[in-house]
């Protein structure tokens, strides 16, 4: 008999360079649907991005909510 798989939650980080916020937010995405596309399902998701300049401790929040690309067109939540 098998034992039940549990289910947990990985928050990720990654750095994504972009000439501007659109930019960066399509790239995020394209990251998850790269990490769904592997693993078969819907597991990964951008949920924020955020502008995070080299070298310094000031963040600037970009975009809030899920990020998702259908037919390489972003969909902002």
């Amino acid at each position: 008999m098998e034992k039940k798989e549990k289910r947990y939650t990985v928050n990720l980080s990654s750095f994504v360079y972009a000439r501007n916020d659109r930019e960066a937010m399509k790239k995020a995405a394209c990251v998850a649907k790269h990490l769904n596309e592997f693993y078969g399902d819907s597991y990964s998701k951008v949920t924020a991005l955020y502008e995070t300049p080299f070298a310094s401790l000031d963040l600037r929040l970009v975009h809030e909510g899920n990020l998702t690309l259908f037919e390489n067109k972003l969909i902002e939540t």
